[in-house]
């Protein structure tokens, strides 16, 4: 598992919040469906503050059988 890169920036402005989708992907396709836990936290040193920069959340993704990509929800 992994992802396409290794961090998002967004230039948040003042402009009201906006959505920036994530991708998980799997090294490679599975025979069984594959079910991954995230959490979105901030980086200790960027001083993102949730609430106002980011919503810090927990969820799942599940990959079916044979796709390799999934976007966050």
């Amino acid at each position: 598992m992994g992802f396409p890169r290794n961090s998002t920036t967004v230039v948040e402005g003042n402009n009201g919040p906006r959505t920036e989708p994530i991708t998980i992907e799997l090294s490679d396709s599975s025979t069984q469906p594959i079910t991954v836990h995230y959490t979105i936290s901030p980086f200790a040193l960027d001083g993102a503050t949730d609430g106002e920069d980011f919503i810090a959340e927990s969820g799942s993704v599940t990959f079916a059988r044979a796709k390799p990509k999934q976007p966050s929800p």
